[in-house]
């Protein structure tokens, strides 16, 4: 059972980690931010639908946990809103590097919300990972970095630390995941709409073939796949140890910048990735320990 929370965990940061890929081809593109996330989360409500109807998996929520669902998702959505948003005035990779504050956040909140008590070795895994995210950062000369962009970010990570703490302590994080995960996006795909309509904001759709395949890529591979297995981890190794464990995605971020968009890989993002890779592996082995 924790064997497959890790796996899920990891699953989830390296897919999550993706964002900034197709966020980039679909600006190229000429898709407008409100589009993007529109398109997203319709289309991936309509992928976990047709999951669901081939699993033959009821989606049926108890009355008394439609409206705690519902908020649930709209704490989502406003997750990639500031994301996303954030994209306009700040770098992409900076703006997803800067996203790792959520474990601090998640761990703050559980303390607070579940009492729950980080140990020595969780706060030494996170102390690694902010120390190997803070090695990731782009600094310098060629890096925008925006104040409005910071608070869009510091906003997004707020919103997703308080999405997976409702999903650990509240019952609806007992919901079957493909269940819970499609009505988080149907609540997303709603919120969405709302939003656009309510600044006014034109709606496009991509002028290309490649342009329509990198919003199905988005809708799936950082929505679909990653939030299904987030919440299969938050069920077996709690919020903490999954967003820990999320400190894969900025290393995905520098990975994609190296191989797909010919970045410098220089000696200072290898030292970030191995403590990155460090704290992984003490969460990982805390895991085991707990059974």
């Amino acid at each position: 059972m924790k064997l497959l929370g890790v796996i899920a965990a990891i699953v989830a940061a390296i897919s999550y980690g993706t964002n900034p890929l197709w966020a980039h081809y679909l600006v190229a593109d000429g898709v407008w931010t409100h589009s993007m996330l529109l398109g997203r989360f319709v289309m991936a409500t309509a992928m976990l639908g047709l999951w669901a109807a081939a699993a033959r998996q009821p989606l049926a929520v108890p009355c008394c946990d439609i409206g705690m669902v519902a908020a649930a998702g709209c704490l989502f959505g406003f997750s990639s809103l500031g994301l996303f948003g954030a994209f306009r005035f700040m770098d992409s990779g900076l703006s997803c590097t800067l996203l790792f504050v959520t474990p601090v956040m998640v761990a703050a909140l559980m303390a607070v919300l579940a009492k729950e008590r980080p140990g020595v070795a969780m706060i030494a895994a996170m102390a690694l990972a902010l120390g190997g995210v803070a090695l990731l950062t782009k600094a310098g000369s060629g890096v925008h970095f925006s104040w409005k962009g910071f608070a869009l970010v510091m906003f997004s990570a707020t919103s997703y630390a308080l999405y997976m703490v409702t999903v650990n302590i509240h019952r609806i994080g007992r919901l079957p995941p493909l269940v819970l995960t499609f009505w988080t996006f149907f609540s997303c795909a709603i919120l969405m709409a709302v939003a656009a309509l309510a600044q006014g904001a034109k709606l496009n759709t991509p002028h290309s073939v490649a342009g329509w395949l990198n919003l199905v890529l988005l809708a799936l591979v950082p929505s679909v796949l990653s939030l299904v297995t987030v919440n299969i981890a938050i069920s077996r190794i709690g919020s903490t140890a999954t967003a820990l464990i999320g400190a894969l995605e900025p290393v995905t971020g520098v990975a994609i910048g190296a191989f797909v968009m010919g970045e410098a890989f220089t000696p200072r993002y290898a030292a970030g990735i191995g403590l990155i890779f460090a704290s992984v592996f003490l969460t990982i082995v805390k895991q085991r320990e707990r059974g």
